[in-house]
């Protein structure tokens, strides 16, 4: 290998520059391999030949060079510090305005280095002396600047205090007296110097000092760089400039000049530099509510708002505001959300200035957004941003300047959408309720109905806005017109639709205006604007509409086809039947569609997704558009044509399912078309997949009475033998005893023997619905001898069994042999043939009074036969529902008196009877006084889930008939009660946000209820049990109540983080299996459900970005916190720590920004797979340590993808630590690449 280097290094010497250039190709390959070592010497003379190639005559030479610096980093240790002292030594001859080969190779370097903490302090030391030693060099060439940036960036962290300062005094001195390149790179330097700055004084110090250096020179592009550096500053250590705001606050307003606003210099020129340095006052002020703590800039909203109102409407060389051009160039329409820099580039057109008006423009343009930057950080604001913007905002959409026209209807676009009544707006003005309540106040009801709310405010100008937005739409706009159709779509979206007559204006005049085919804008804003706007609005737009949809069915783009048939599907499906359209409207759809729904639908050059959705809508066009004979009949033959193909079958049964259903399109259907579904709808029963889908069709066929009796006996003997042949799905078995009971019912046949079994297997089910079971038994009677049938299911099976005495009490009840009743009670009082007594009596005491009271039924609910206890507790339970005011005070009297009769029974009973009967207020408030009472004086010692369930059940189901209940709930929870009935009362909300309506007009109450049953003695008590409840009520109330949930748990989560993710010795016990002891950690599946928790609630961030505002967390202590703690813990802990991080940096791209966290991250992921286990170690051990380091390198091969991608942004040091973290595990585990 030495010899083979040694020959190469020759070869870099060679007078052939080809042979210099392969040479050094072969040696970078030598670099890239793995198994290739090199000796302390090979490595130094590698280095010394490519320092000597760097000057080679050829620029192919050179630049293999270079490339070869970066592979050679990682294998120079500390040699490194020598080369990059020779490289930075070499200073260019001349002033250049690119950076010259050598400063290229140290940057090369410095990216690829990952040197330890002597080492790097000695290249800075090296470097910064070199490089700050000669001002006039440093602010003059650019190599120079080059070199430190890329210090700052790799090496930052290893400065110290003293050289910071003296690099920040450098840089500040470049800025201002160096050329604007210079300047403009020495400020992104100076921003990244601040990421390592944490202390307020030396920023400020800083800031003053910038200040300083301005006043020396005072101009105003000094004072626009002043502004620039403000801003950079700002992005890039925004905790500690949020403490100098102030300061900032008082340079952007000297800057903006707003006492001489309304005048203009006479000097033209002179007046575009006030206004480029107003713009970038206003970008600076925009970077400060992007990046700053909203806590912070809050104080500042309204001042910041009178500052967009006054420059929205800037305009100082405008003649009349009145008769401004409403067309314009093309506009450059880039996402508003961007704030500008210096260097933004603008249409050719603009920066001419053709019409003499300058750059005011610009701040126009820059006013609007601000505004938006305000919307996405402040929503709470959105009244304010009304109050000061909006009109203006509205006023200056027809600005002659294209750009600022832009940026106008992008803002109002923006508004309008935080306007809608499910917007953020709205979910965070009933949010503020909630902190009013945890900050010790009552707040009021979210009003969606006052005048000054932003809906009002819309619904009473909607027809103003669309007046003014009327005006652009002219033939010079046509590249503005998917800005137009959302203008229009989120305006009506947020005030609940529009004038009519502005509906069908907007169709007409857009179509008008677009220039070619409609595209999938088109589509989107048709899907929008009827979702809040009725068909008959369209007007005499109706026919574009349908000539553009039926224009985009025939396009050959697949995602536009379907769009526009989900499209279709919604106006044939939801919108005709919510708006009944006129018959002119109808006949149009039926003959624009029909024809072309069957050819999508049947042309197998279709893709399946498209002949699906064709199919669904053409069931929709045959339900509720009229059709002619011979339409009707076309349509329908599809639907008979397509239940042969496997790949459309379920969707063809979902909608011939629909279509039988339906009692007009069932009298156009023939049994020539019925015979031809039968067959193949039998055949899939025998399918498992298709099995249910095909019985429901079966069911629905059946039921149109066109079906004749020969083929329903035909189907009868086939579905019995079903039935015998196959373990079906309760779902199935229900379908199936559904269209036994319809032939039946209809048809005179025999009843096949096999179907006893059946019965008896249906019986059996515990999930099977009792009311069909009944009846297909009184079907089957009108075929078969009772006694008969008695017969044939007691020789089956025996009568003691539950569901051979529950189908016995049925049949016995659908014959009408009641007068066996009196001798069945006695039966029971002598605990003879008990569980048949149960089941009879129990359908019996459905439709009389058994006149025998309850406490007979009560004996058995403490029954060691399962069966029995439960039979007795839903017989007690239909007996008292049937005639409560007779026997439900006997219920009462039992759970209230000392009694041998279980309270988790008698609870059981209630819950149940609840279901039966209505309440008043006044009872319902009586009825929780029992179960409160119960619970409280229960002499139970543990908290058993099935002892507290019944009564969570009964007080949710209280509380759901008076919501009035809740208030005495919270009381429960606050004062001192027994755990029981606490853990009773707080187990009920998770039964109760299974209702969406629970409590939805009162989101105060629902969260004081979900804090209280969540938080101090539970989440964060002792008995672990409790603990599990609270954690649980927050779990399911992030999925069904996020707005409320979300707030609650943010608040909770760092005292969660500090107290309840580590493994604590109170909940851990040692037992001895064989000759070992172990441990077993009681609290494991709790802390699961608390990175649930934080998994949950972070997935519906996700889902609902806007909702972000409720969930004022600090990132770096979560993500820093479940790492340290979870790789202490059992590997499942790991596995869903390592979902919860990867959701964090979805959710926070720039969280390992300006900070050592991943670094944090690589030590406890390198501590982890480095871990040697003992040779002993039991194969249960090594399985765990296997899914441990298996789970650790998807997490990571994740992180490096959405890193490759530029997904997730690294500072320059930390990326270098990462590349060779990753370089290293990949070497170490080849699974690394193949693990998904």
């Amino acid at each position: 290998m030495r010899y083979y280097l040694e020959e190469l290094f020759t070869q870099t010497r060679d007078t052939d520059p080809d042979l210099r250039f392969m040479a050094l190709t072969d040696l970078e390959k030598e670099l890239i391999n793995p198994e290739s070592k090199f000796t302390p010497e090979a490595k130094i003379a590698y280095a010394d030949t490519l320092l000597r190639c760097l000057d080679d005559e050829y620029s192919e030479v050179r630049g293999q060079a270079l490339k070869c610096f970066e592979k050679l980093t990682s294998r120079l240790d500390n040699y490194v510090a020598n080369v990059l002292k020779t490289l930075s030594s070499k200073k260019p001859e001349k002033i250049s305005i690119t950076s010259s080969i050598y400063t290229m190779a140290v940057h090369n370097i410095l990216k690829n280095l990952s040197p330890d903490e002597s080492t790097a302090r000695e290249i800075i030391k090296c470097l910064l002396g070199d490089l700050l030693q000669d001002q006039h060099s440093f602010s003059t060439i650019i190599d120079y600047i080059e070199v430190l940036t890329d210090l700052l960036e790799f090496l930052g962290k290893y400065f110290n205090q003293s050289q910071l300062s003296e690099v920040a005094d450098a840089l500040l001195k470049s800025i201002f007296y160096g050329d604007a390149i210079i300047a403009k790179k020495s400020v992104t330097a100076l921003a990244l110097l601040s990421r390592y700055i944490s202390s307020v004084a030396l920023m400020k110090e800083i800031i003053n000092s910038a200040e300083a250096y301005y006043q020396e020179r005072q101009t105003y592009k000094n004072r626009q760089t002043l502004l620039s550096l403000f801003s950079s500053l700002m992005k890039l250590n925004p905790s500690v400039l949020s403490d100098l705001f102030p300061e900032v606050e008082r340079i952007i307003l000297e800057s903006l000049k707003l006492e001489t606003l309304i005048l203009s210099d006479d000097d033209f020129d002179l007046q575009q530099e006030i206004d480029e340095t107003r713009s970038e006052a206003i970008v600076c002020l925009t970077v400060a509510f992007d990046n700053l703590p909203t806590a912070v800039m809050d104080l500042h909203v309204e001042d910041a708002l009178q500052l967009c109102a006054k420059f929205i409407i800037y305009d100082p060389y405008a003649e009349n505001d009145d008769e401004e051009n409403t067309g314009g160039d093309d506009a450059s329409e880039g996402d508003v959300s961007e704030y500008y820099s210096e260097d933004d580039e603008w249409g050719e057109e603009d920066d001419e200035d053709k019409d003499g008006t300058g750059i005011s423009w610009k701040l126009r343009q820059r006013a609007s957004v601000l505004v938006c930057t305000l919307l996405e950080r402040l929503p709470t604001r959105l009244p304010l941003i009304y109050k000061y913007t909006f009109i203006e905002l509205i006023n200056r959409l027809q600005d002659s300047n294209s750009n600022v026209a832009t940026g106008m209807l992008e803002a109002a676009i923006k508004l309008f959408k935080y306007s809608r009544e499910d917007g953020p707006y709205y979910s965070l003005k009933s949010v503020s309720i909630i902190k009013d309540h945890a900050e010790g106040r009552r707040g009021s009801d979210v009003s969606m109905q006052t005048e000054d709310n932003p809906i009002s405010v819309l619904v009473s100008k909607s027809s103003w806005i669309c007046e003014q937005f009327s005006k652009l739409i002219v033939p010079s706009n046509v590249a503005k017109i998917t800005l137009f159709y959302n203008f229009v779509s989120e305006l009506s979206n947020a005030s609940s639709g529009l004038e009519d007559s502005w509906v069908h204006y907007f169709v007409l005049h857009f179509d008008e205006l677009r220039e070619g085919f409609p595209t999938s804008e088109t589509v989107k804003f048709y899907s929008s604007l009827l979702s809040t706007n009725g068909l008959q609005t369209l007007g005499n737009g109706t026919s574009t509409v349908i000539k553009n949809i039926i224009s985009c069915l025939d396009s050959s783009n697949h995602e536009l086809i379907m769009e526009t048939l989900l499209l279709t599907t919604d106006i044939l499906s939801k919108y005709i039947p919510r708006d009944s359209p006129s018959d002119e409207t109808l006949s149009l759809l039926a003959e624009a569609l029909d024809d072309l729904l069957i050819s999508k639908s049947c042309n197998k050059n279709f893709s399946t997704e498209i002949r699906r959705e064709s199919l669904k809508a053409l069931s929709y066009l045959v339900l509720h558009v009229p059709l002619s004979k011979e339409k009707m009949e076309k349509s329908l033959k599809v639907f008979a044509d397509t239940i042969t193909l496997e790949f459309l079958v379920t969707t063809d049964m979902d909608c011939i399912k629909m279509l039988v259903s339906d009692s007009q399109v069932a009298n156009s259907i023939s049994s020539r078309w019925v015979n031809r579904l039968l067959r193949p709808l039998i055949d899939y029963t025998s399918n498992s997949e298709l099995c249910l889908d095909a019985l429901e069709a079966l069911y629905a066929v059946v039921s149109t009475k066109v079906v004749n009796d020969e083929d329903k006996r035909e189907l009868l003997g086939t579905l019995s033998l079903l039935c015998s042949s196959h373990k079906l799905p309760t779902n199935n078995s229900i379908t199936l005893a559904k269209i036994i009971t319809e032939i039946f019912e209809t048809t005179e046949c025999t009843c096949p023997d096999i179907l006893v079994k059946d019965l008896i297997a249906f019986s059996k089910d515990p999930e099977f619905e009792n009311d069909v079971l009944a009846d297909l038994v009184k079907s089957i009677l009108r075929h078969v001898d009772s006694q008969k049938l008695i017969d044939a299911v007691t020789q089956t099976g025996k009568q003691n069994e539950s569901g051979i005495s529950k189908l016995l009490a049925m049949i016995l009840l659908a014959a009408g042999h009641l007068e066996s009743i009196d001798k069945v009670l006695q039966d029971l009082k002598t605990g003879k043939n008990v569980l048949f007594s149960l089941v009879l009596l129990e359908q019996v005491s459905k439709s009389i009074d058994l006149n025998c009271g309850v406490v007979l039924f009560f004996n058995y609910f403490s029954s060691s036969d399962e069966d029995v206890a439960n039979a007795a507790v839903r017989t007690a339970a239909e007996v008292i529902s049937s005639k409560r005011e007779k026997y439900m005070p006997e219920l009462l009297q039992s759970l209230t008196s000392e009694s041998s009769v279980s309270e988790t029974q008698l609870l059981q009973c209630l819950s149940l009877v609840l279901d039966k009967i209505e309440l008043t207020s006044d009872d319902s408030h009586r009825l929780l006084a029992v179960v409160v009472s119960v619970k409280e004086s229960s002499l139970q010692e543990k908290l058993e889930t099935q002892d507290i369930m019944p009564a969570a059940e009964c007080i949710a189901k209280l509380v759901l008939n008076d919501e009035g209940i809740v208030e005495e709930l919270c009381s429960i929870l606050s004062e001192d009660h027994s755990m029981l009935l606490k853990a009773s009362v707080s187990s009920a909300m998770k039964y109760l946000l299974g209702h969406d309506a629970f409590l939805a007009d009162d989101v105060y109450l629902l969260s004081k209820y979900l804090e209280a049953s969540s938080t101090e003695d539970f989440l964060f008590g002792f008995e672990l049990s409790m603990k599990q409840i609270g954690v649980t009520n927050l779990i399911i109330a992030v999925h069904k109540r996020p707005s409320v949930a979300l707030f609650l748990v943010s608040k909770l989560l760092p005292r969660i983080l500090e107290d309840e993710l580590s493994q604590k010795k109170e909940y851990v016990k040692i037992v001895r299996i064989g000759p070992f002891k172990h441990k077993i950690d009681d609290a494991l599946g709790f802390r699961k459900e608390i990175y649930e928790l934080i998994y949950s609630s972070l997935t519906a961030l996700e889902t609902n970005p806007d909702m972000m505002v409720l969930f004022s967390v600090d990132w770096i202590l979560l993500l820093k916190t479940i790492v340290t703690k979870a790789f202490k813990d059992d590997p499942t802990i790991i596995f869903l720590c390592l979902l919860t991080v990867l959701k964090i940096i979805n959710l926070r791209t720039d969280i390992f920004l300006g900070n050592d966290l991943l670094l944090h991250f690589i030590h406890v992921c390198n501590k982890k797979l480095n871990k040697q286990l003992r040779d002993e170690a039991p194969k249960q051990e090594i399985d765990k340590r296997n899914d441990t380091v298996k789970a650790i390198l998807r997490c990571c091969k994740k992180i490096d993808l959405l890193v490759k991608k530029g997904t997730v942004k690294l500072n320059g040091d930390v990326l270098v630590e990462w590349r060779s973290f990753i370089a290293k595990i990949r070497v170490k585990y080849p699974i690394f690449d193949t693990e998904e």
